[in-house]
């Protein structure tokens, strides 16, 4: 089985066709004393670049994070933002603990840890399940420049461009070697043998885990005979529903080729026929996609008040089905467009993600069949 791929996509890009790339290189800060903040940055450790001056009225300092690709720009004549308005610069950390440790032995007063689910209250702590994008610290420089810490183990599936995998440090790389190993030591539990292929099987979950790609491991390496024990294992984990609040039963005769279908309270009555057919009646797939796509944007609605944001009256989803084969069997995917009229593209990336973490059908297809989620019609975010 292959993972849901949730991809967002903007209406503006065309399917297939590659951007020009357009590396984000530098974050101007507004400081009020250069040789200040050029103290406090090197306290940190960051990576001295350089130090320009021409004149008295124009200075650059550039420093770069340990393993970062983007720099920050401090000086004069650089901005005529205020000093301390930078708001919100985000450090991704794999370890969020060890980097708050890092900091307070140089004498940065970072906060405490805390964990936010979004469109919820902040809490205190580190998530209690240690997923990636929950857990933060914060701490400003001098001038009040605030710095977000981030923990992100597991990267968001088309979050990273898979052509260009890069471990910024060795201690980067060490750490995804021992989440590699510590996933590698289960995969051997499963298929009870030493796996003689594990450099492979390494580099495979490696790249994965920095792309949001779905392993093929699973596929490459695990045996026949281990099937069916990773069914039984997975129905041990299903989750099971404490109170039933409605059961849909519906009775159906014939198949999808000249059958009927009926509910039991009578208020859906239909004849089926395959798809693509001229003769009268629908198919599963339109019901599929009927069903999917309605429960969907309630899932939206729920997240939006969550967020205090007012979805759009003309707010829809567009749900798209495929069936078809590979390798003589048959399976299907889906694609869901969701219009948010009015809601900054930002925003409306947002409700779509979490709602895909909050609507039923797409937690009940989530790992079996790919899912495409793209957002029309929102708007750009305002500049400035």
């Amino acid at each position: 089985m292959s993972a849901t791929q949730a991809v967002i996509k903007e209406t503006s890009q065309k399917q297939g066709t590659k951007a020009i790339d357009m590396k984000l290189e530098v974050v101007v800060l507004s400081v009020s004393d250069v040789d200040r903040a050029k103290g406090f940055y090197s306290e940190l450790g960051w990576r001295l670049d350089i130090d320009f001056t021409a004149g008295d009225a124009f200075r650059v300092v550039q420093f770069t994070p340990p393993g970062s690709g983007t720099s920050i720009h401090f000086g004069k004549g650089l901005t005529s933002a205020e000093p301390g308005s930078g708001g919100g610069v985000f450090l991704v950390v794999s370890d969020i603990d060890k980097a708050r440790a890092d900091l307070h032995k140089r004498g940065v007063a970072v906060s405490e840890v805390f964990h936010r689910l979004l469109g919820e209250e902040a809490q205190g702590g580190r998530d209690p399940e240690n997923r990636s994008y929950t857990s933060f610290a914060t701490f400003n420089d001098p001038d009040g420049n605030r710095f977000v810490l981030q923990e992100i183990k597991d990267r968001l599936a088309g979050r990273v461009d898979g052509s260009e995998i890069k471990f910024r440090s060795s201690e980067e790389l060490e750490q995804a070697f021992r989440r590699a190993e510590t996933a590698h030591g289960e995969h051997e539990k499963r298929t009870g043998k030493r796996d003689e292929e594990w450099p492979a099987w390494y580099a495979e979950y490696m790249f994965a885990e920095q792309t949001g790609a779905t392993p093929r491991s699973r596929n490459v390496f695990e045996k026949k005979e281990i099937e069916a024990t990773e069914v039984k294992m997975m129905s041990n984990s299903i989750t099971q529903i404490e109170n039933v609040v409605y059961t849909a039963k519906v009775h159906t005769m014939g198949g999808r080729d000249g059958g009927t279908t009926r509910t039991s309270d009578g208020r859906l009555d239909v004849r089926l026929s395959p798809p693509g057919s001229s003769r009268d009646g629908t198919n599963p797939e339109q019901l599929f996609a009927v069903g999917w796509s309605s429960c969907y944007l309630s899932a939206m609605k729920l997240v939006a008040a969550r967020m205090k944001v007012r979805l759009p009256i003309d707010a829809a989803v567009d749900a798209e089905v495929d069936v078809g084969t590979t390798n003589g069997a048959y399976f299907i995917q889906a694609r869901l467009k969701v219009s948010l009229p009015g809601i900054e593209s930002r925003i409306a990336r947002e409700i779509v993600d979490a709602a895909h973490l909050e609507c039923p059908y797409s937690k009940a297809t989530h790992g079996n069949i790919n899912v495409a989620t793209e957002v029309v019609g929102s708007s750009a975010a305002s500049a400035g």
